[in-house]
């Protein structure tokens, strides 16, 4: 569809965005950060499946 090219720093910046965007609201939410460390596991996999899919097809 798109063929938009981004270098690896922008790759890079754009997950130090995230970051900085998901320390953000933990800092603005409290309850954020009571959950149990099993809970950001799940979500960090689950968000981690597509991206590797599509690398591994690339392969």
């Amino acid at each position: 569809m798109w063929q938009f090219k981004f270098s690896f720093i922008d790759f890079r910046l754009n997950g130090l965005a995230g970051f900085a965007i998901g320390l953000t609201i933990a800092k603005l939410w409290d309850p954020l950060l009571s959950l149990n460390w099993y809970i950001y596991l799940i979500v960090a996999v689950l968000a981690s499946v597509k991206p590797l899919i599509s690398f591994v097809k690339q392969i």
